[in-house]
Parts: structure tokens; C-alpha cells; sequence
């Protein structure tokens, strides 16, 4: 069989990795514990690294289906209440005449509340029911569409287009990225963002929600950029900030080796705690550190987990 051509610039690309499909649901489940059994099997997917742009992407490019997120939805701290990319856009945000945003895949509205806070207003997008309901229960105007279908019913245009931590799901990044720079004005400004890949703890434990079919695509810099010239576009990417290495090893152990957070008490009392958990696990805690020092080398400086990429109408630079 053919190997698949990268989804964004075309070249060539190889194989990685297989995940069966029985592996792909018990780890899931590992790494969201409040899950239940599933009722339901997944595909088995490979994945597939571009030779020219870096990005990693799935073999078959085919999201989960209704069962597989309304199994994964169900779990109670699947959703983060906050994101590191908000703070930085919505000051540039405010230092531009007033925009209008569109927010595609909004989700319970946590973004569009973040900027009318500010004084900005927004128009939320999702494909599920139940993110518009949310949304408009909290008071925002909302509409149930796909990316997809948002191509047929055009919404006019916007200062500020916003897609945080929804590429990565799509089967066709560069197909979602050029629907969605219809829907930006003229001197407005699209932000994307995405996981950093590899991320963080990935050094040492393999994250099942940043593989497919949850997560079709894996990002860095080098992909992004690739992303916004084939679309047409200039790019500025901002990347998050890394946390200190100590938090690092910490996080990464803590997921590795299925160590309980540390909890309740002074927190004198905690950060003792958490440098026991380094004395206890010497050998681990190197290793991982090792690991972190290469990820910083190869990324060229310490990263964060989160990468935003701003892009505006013309030219990729």
C-alpha cells in the first residue's frame, strides 16, 4: 500500500509508529480514570512523519466518532478551564479598534466569557448541541455548525478568527485553515492553536489524547509555518513558556509511574513531599531530566506544552 502524502505541504512521509485499536481505548482509559468500560471499538491507525515540514500525522486521517468523544466528553476533567494562548491574544486583541471575534469550536463559551470580561464581543461556532446550548445559556450568540459546513453558509466577516486546540482534531488541517480565513477581514488576525509536539512528559510517557483518533495531527513550529505559507498566509508563532525542570521531572514521574498528586496540607509540607518523590526515585528522576535536556536541545530552548500561531492575510514569511 501507497504511503500517504503530508496533508499539509505534500511530500513524502514515513512510518513511525502502529497503535492497535484495543490499545489506542485502554490507555485512554488509563489516562482519564473516571471512564467507563468502552462499548465500542476504534480503528487501528499508524503514524506517518512528514520529511519536509516535520508534521506527524495519522494513517487513516479519521477522527473518533460519536461514540468515541461522547465516551471521552463524559469524563470530568477532560476539559481545561483555562488555556496559556488567552492571555497573550486577548491583549493584542484589545489594542485593536474594537473587532468582533469568531470563536470556532467554542466549546461551553470559556473564551468568549474571557473576552466579554474585556469588552469585546463574540460569536461562538461548534458542531455539538450541547456547546451551543451552553453557550447561549451563558448569554452569547452561538450557531451549530461544522468547519465543513461553515464553507455552504458563510458568516461574514471578522476582525478576530480563534481555533484553539480543534486543528489537531480535523482530518484536513489545510482544507479547515483555508475555509476559515474566508471568514477574516482584511486586517484581521487568525489565531491557531495547538499542542506542542512532542510535549513535555511526553519524554518518557505517551500521551493517548495526543494520537489519533483523538489528536489526527502533531504540531511544532516548523509545521505550523508550513501550514501558513501553504495557506497563503504570514505567520508569528508564540510558544508557551516551559515550566522549571524540577516541575517538569515531577509531572512526568507522576504520569510514568501512576503516582498519586500530591495533596492537602502547608505548602511547605507539600513541596517536601514532592522532593521525597525525587529522592525516592533517583535513577527515574535522572533519566527523565536527561530526557527533558535532550526535548530542550531539539526544540531549540526550553518550550512549553501549548503553541499559538497568528496568522493575517499575504505572504508566508
Amino acid at each position: 500500500m501507497t504511503a500517504p502524502n503530508c496533508p499539509v505541504c505534500g511530500a513524502r512521509a514515513a512510518k513511525t509508529d502502529s497503535i492497535p485499536g484495543p490499545q489506542i481505548l485502554q490507555q485512554v482509559r488509563a489516562s482519564l480514570p473516571d471512564l467507563p468500560a468502552p462499548g465500542f471499538a476504534v480503528d487501528d491507525y499508524s503514524l506517518m512523519a512528514c520529511e519536509a515540514c516535520s508534521l506527524v500525522f495519522a494513517d487513516p486521517m479519521k477522527p473518533g466518532d460519536n461514540h468515541f468523544y461522547g465516551w471521552i466528553c463524559s469524563s470530568r476533567i477532560y476539559y481545561p478551564s483555562s488555556r496559556w494562548e488567552w492571555g497573550p491574544l486577548v491583549e493584542r486583541i484589545l489594542a485593536m479598534d474594537r473587532p468582533k471575534v469568531l470563536d470556532v469550536g467554542c466549546g461551553s463559551g470559556l473564551f468568549l466569557e474571557t473576552i466579554r470580561r474585556r469588552g469585546i464581543e463574540g460569536l461562538g461556532v461548534d458542531p455539538t448541541e450541547e456547546s451551543v446550548a451552553a453557550c447561549r445559556a451563558r448569554g452569547f450568540e452561538a450557531r451549530r455548525l461544522s468547519i465543513q459546513e461553515m464553507a455552504d453558509s458563510p458568516l461574514g466577516q471578522f476582525g478576530v478568527v480563534t481555533l484553539f486546540h480543534v486543528l489537531e482534531h480535523v482530518a484536513d488541517p489545510l482544507g479547515a485553515i483555508q475555509v476559515l480565513k474566508r471568514s477574516l477581514g482584511p486586517t484581521g488576525l487568525f489565531a491557531v492553536s495547538v499542542p506542542y509536539s512532542p510535549m513535555s512528559f511526553e519524554t518518557d510517557w505517551r500521551d493517548p489524547l495526543n494520537r489519533p483518533p483523538h489528536h489526527l495531527s502533531r504540531w511544532n513550529e516548523r509545521s505550523l509555518r508550513a501550514l501558513a505559507a501553504a495557506a497563503g498566509m504570514s505567520a508569528e508563532v508564540l510558544v508557551q513558556p516551559a515550566r522549571s525542570m524540577a516541575a517538569r521531572v515531577l509531572s512526568t514521574m507522576q504520569l510514568k509511574l501512576s503516582l498519586p498528586p500530591v495533596e492537602g496540607g502547608s505548602a511547605l509540607q507539600r513541596k517536601a513531599r514532592l522532593a521525597w518523590r525525587l529522592l525516592s526515585h533517583p535513577i527515574e528522576a535522572a533519566t527523565i531530566a536527561y530526557h527533558q535536556t535532550k526535548r530542550d536541545r531539539e526544540t531549540g530552548g526550553a518550550k512549553g506544552d501549548a503553541v499559538m500561531m497568528i496568522m493575517r492575510h499575504g505572504s508566508a514569511q
